[in-house]
């Protein structure tokens, strides 16, 4: 069993009252159980020295977590429809990613606002969180808030590799992928990819386009493949 802690006191090593109440109520973990706790990047695995009045756990060893890739992965991601933005965040997540920052786009099929995206950020995060959890990671990668096209594009030039998605054509990524990156941002589309002004604007700032191939891929399959492509090009699968 995994759980996340922000902040962790190694001489008094606790969780959050949400997640000791489910691990003792729904996951019946009972004294003499091992459990992992992770915290800046580190795995604490403790020993549940007690359960009543409340989870009491005993530090048994600390080592350095040896899940996560030796590259950050930002993925700017265009809102699509639906559910494929829950679908693409655990996959993602699962994957390795980093950080998950949402935009809109000029073919955005979803029109949403600021308010309305940060009312449902506590339920991505939660989705987020929960695949972390399963996949075994040493982090919880963020989701962040809500930007335009012309915000994502300036933070995305400040990263050491900067890539764009672009559905009629680019350089290939073995090209532009180094097994030494130890920062990637990549930007992936919508339902309606990008306006062919929007990719000339990411030029223009630095970014470097790529393609995925001659088939066109659906918005909810291309940033699971470019996040694959990339750890297997930089030695992390």
């Amino acid at each position: 069993m995994r759980f996340f802690c922000p902040n962790i006191d190694e001489s008094n090593i606790t969780l959050s009252p949400a997640d000791a109440l489910h691990a003792v109520k729904s996951l019946r973990v009972r004294t003499g159980e091992q459990i992992t706790v992770c915290s800046g990047g580190y795995d604490y695995l403790c020993e549940v020295a007690g359960v009543k009045p409340e989870l009491q756990l005993s530090l048994l060893q600390k080592q350095a977590n040896s899940t996560e890739p030796s590259v950050r992965v930002t993925l700017f991601q265009v809102l699509p429809k639906a559910d494929k933005f829950e679908r693409i965040i655990k996959q993602a997540t699962e994957l390795g990613v980093y950080e998950i920052v949402p935009l809109v786009s000029a073919r955005t099929v979803v029109r949403i606002g600021a308010g309305e995206f940060e009312a449902k950020r506590a339920r991505y995060n939660k989705i987020v969180q929960e695949a972390a959890k399963q996949s075994g990671r040493g982090i919880i990668p963020q989701i962040s808030e809500l930007r335009d096209f012309d915000r994502a594009i300036s933070e995305m030039a400040e990263y050491k590799n900067p890539i764009i998605f672009y559905e009629c054509g680019g350089d290939r990524l073995s090209g532009l992928i180094s097994p030494s990156d130890s920062e990637i941002a990549i930007m992936s589309g919508s339902e309606g990819g990008f306006d062919s002004r929007e990719i000339e604007q990411a030029a223009n700032a630095g970014i470097k386009t790529a393609t995925l191939g001659k088939r066109i891929l659906r918005c909810e399959t291309a940033p699971i493949c470019a996040i694959s492509l990339i750890m297997l090009l930089t030695n992390n699968i």
